[in-house]
């Protein structure tokens, strides 16, 4: 019986061995997640910029503009909010200006996630976000 009791070994050592090799593979996979998340927040609100530039250029007769690209880089850089474009939202009227005509409005923002200064992460996240909305001239 007491060959068996001094065979038995303390294993406390293993268990910090053991956190020490898993903490970091947890901790990146935890920022690779905030990063895809912001990420992911930063391009619904790219779609948005885009959506509400395009209906604002679909509409901009009605509110006295003549120019609906004019009117959708307004509205564009009034409903950015904190995010950078990179330029000026492009619109293309491929039918002209006529009512029932089709514009699309293309913005382009700059990344803006803190996450992307972690050196493995700069191969996972996009630089810039890129949205495209086309709506009918009213």
């Amino acid at each position: 019986m007491r060959a068996a009791l001094s065979c038995a070994r303390d294993e406390g050592g293993q268990a910090i061995v053991e956190f020490t090799l898993i903490l970091p593979i947890f901790v990146g996979l935890i920022f690779v997640a905030i990063g895809f998340g912001i990420t992911l927040n930063n391009y619904l609100r790219v779609t948005d910029i885009a959506r509400v530039a395009a209906r604002d250029a679909a509409i901009a007769r009605f509110s006295g503009q003549a120019d609906p690209c004019a009117a959708a880089v307004t509205a564009a850089n009034d409903a950015a909010g904190g995010l950078t474009l990179t330029q000026d939202p492009t619109c293309t009227l491929p039918g002209g200006n006529t009512p029932g005509q089709p514009i699309t409005v293309t913005v382009e923002v700059n990344s803006q996630n803190a996450i992307r200064n972690i050196p493995f992460m700069n191969y996972a996240l996009p630089a810039t976000l890129t949205s495209k909305a086309t709506v009918l001239l009213q």
